[in-house]
């Protein structure tokens, strides 16, 4: 009945198209004909096998290229492609010898400063993680600095959630606790590069507390930024033995190599048609370094055929798939703007939204995460070692103030029985702005900021940068029943009158028209129309 009737106000307000036999469509999406999950864990290490796919490399045109041929299979499928033309960091070698010993690394920091062939070198010093990289002492000194991740307490997420599905009762054990992940000490990294090539350090070198087996090749940050300074990474072991040498007035030579490589880099957009003009828009990005980071089009390619199979009558609003570049190189246009191809998508989207063409997005990110703990090595060494815990990592799905949408995600959870699950307000705090929250964590992000109406899924867990987890780190029904949910709310909203859908979005719109209109912009109370996000 309540299909029925969302169906009948949204034939009356005339936005959507009223087939006759709509009302006979299903409200959620049948299982039985849904991708299997072994279906699922065939087409998750066929990503993963292209290897590391950082923006604009080839692995990562070798994955765009698999998604297209398979979207091309699929019938009634239309598909269309967004260049966009960046300056790729190339690799080459990197190397560090300290009093003469090699030192093995776990690998550079992406888009760090090449050295000259000799390298850079300068006396060790070690700086504690409190002390800012500020001091004019560091200037040609190689600076060894401790890559701390961050935490915050798990009682945070009660202050920001709308709901939360933990029949179990593990997300209230943990409500004593810290969550602590790689991903929250982000932005010290970024600090940390910008302050010691101020200070006019030689080269900078990221102790992580984990062995190197288990962060070789890190890739953060992925901002695509150029640092102005030689910065490597090493694990707990190496770092230890530098900190030992730096103590005793050592010395070191920083060498690394890279290369510059002007290419084109695609965000692929496929379209299924519906029987009106209002699109639903489902997200997730192309380029990452594993098989989670990023298996978003995984998922997304099995709503494709999902939705694919069912009567055109039963697809009121045309369904767009768009699998964006850039998440690993944020600065995709140069200048002051971040979030890569979605930043890019959710201008013309939050054009289109006034069209009244775009009534929803959908993003989704690294589905069926596995939850690892940093516990105590038992080997003897220094640091902590990465291990699973036996249970999921914490489901983070993100809506903003829409009670149909937070409804609508609520049953799903629940139906779909994803346990761990926490439906948030924001990943951030809330602030005197338009949208109250400004960040959804990833990819959702950029949509949220353009006042969009959006449902997005991210996880954070301790492997997201780390190239030497593979599939282990994936439970494959945990992913399904992540896409069985997005399948579901693409299915129950389908008739939702897009006013409905907005909840408290168009008064966001409305308030920042006035706000731009006005020229107040520059106050922070919302972005308007070319203002950056950084």
């Amino acid at each position: 009945m309540r299909r029925l009737a969302s169906f009948l106000v949204a034939a009356a307000l005339g936005l959507v198209a009223a087939p006759a036999a709509f009302a006979d469509c299903p409200t959620a999406a049948d299982a039985a004909t849904f991708a299997s999950t072994s279906q699922l864990l065939r087409d998750n290490p066929v990503m993963a096998r292209f290897g590391e796919r950082p923006s604009g490399s080839t692995n990562q045109g070798r994955f765009i290229a698999w998604l297209q041929q398979r979207f091309a299979r699929i019938p009634g499928m239309r598909l269309d492609s967004l260049p966009y033309a960046i300056n790729r960091w190339d690799f080459g070698r990197a190397s560090l010898s300290a009093n003469g010993v090699k030192i093995p690394l776990a690998g550079p920091v992406p888009y760090a400063k090449p050295t000259p062939a000799a390298g850079a070198s300068g006396k060790l010093v070690y700086v504690p993680a409190a002390t800012p990289l500020t001091d004019a002492a560091l200037k040609g000194k190689i600076v060894i600095r401790d890559a701390t991740p961050g935490s915050i307490p798990f009682a945070a997420f009660k202050a920001v959630e709308w709901f939360e599905w933990d029949p179990d009762g593990t997300l209230a054990q943990d409500q004593a606790s810290n969550y602590e992940r790689d991903f929250i000490g982000y932005n010290q990294r970024i600090t940390d590069l910008q302050d010691a090539a101020k200070a006019g350090a030689a080269g900078l070198v990221f102790v992580h507390g984990f062995p190197r087996k288990q962060v070789r090749d890190q890739y953060a940050p992925y901002e695509g930024t150029r640092w102005n300074i030689p910065a490597l990474y090493v694990g707990a072991d190496e770092g230890q033995r530098l900190e030992q040498l730096a103590a005793n007035g050592g010395s070191a030579t920083l060498k690394l190599a890279a290369s510059d490589a002007h290419v084109t880099t695609p965000t692929l957009v496929a379209t299924l048609p519906g029987t009106g003009r209002e699109r639903f828009v489902i997200e997730s990005h192309t380029d990452g370094m594993n098989a989670i980071w990023d298996n978003g089009p995984i998922s997304i390619l099995a709503l494709a055929r999902y939705f694919a199979a069912q009567p055109l009558e039963c697809r009121p609003r045309t369904l767009q798939f768009v699998f964006t570049t850039g998440h690993l190189y944020q600065r995709l246009m140069g200048g002051e703007d971040r979030g890569g191809g979605a930043e890019q998508y959710a201008k013309q989207l939050d054009k289109d939204y006034d069209k009244g063409t775009i009534a929803l997005v959908f993003t989704i990110e690294h589905l069926g995460a596995r939850e690892y703990a940093a516990v105590p090595r038992t080997d003897g060494g220094p640091g902590r070692v990465l291990e699973p815990t036996g249970r999921s990592e914490p489901s983070t799905m993100f809506v903003g103030e829409s009670p149909a949408l937070i409804e609508a995600i609520d049953h799903a959870l629940i139906t779909r029985d994803v346990r761990r699950s926490y439906l948030l307000r924001g990943s951030d705090v809330p602030a005197a702005k338009i949208p109250v929250h400004n960040s959804f964590g990833g990819e959702g992000t950029e949509y949220q900021q353009h006042l969009l109406p959006a449902i997005s899924l991210v996880t954070g867990p301790w492997t997201l940068y780390n190239p030497a987890f593979g599939m282990e780190a994936i439970d494959g029904d945990l992913m399904r029943k992540q896409s069985l949910v997005f399948a579901d709310l693409i299915q129950g909203l389908a008739a939702t009158p897009s006013q409905v859908i907005a909840g408290a979005y168009t008064g966001y719109r409305d308030a920042r028209s006035g706000i731009c209109a006005a020229g107040l912009g520059t106050l922070g109370f919302t972005r308007c129309e070319g203002d950056p996000y950084g």
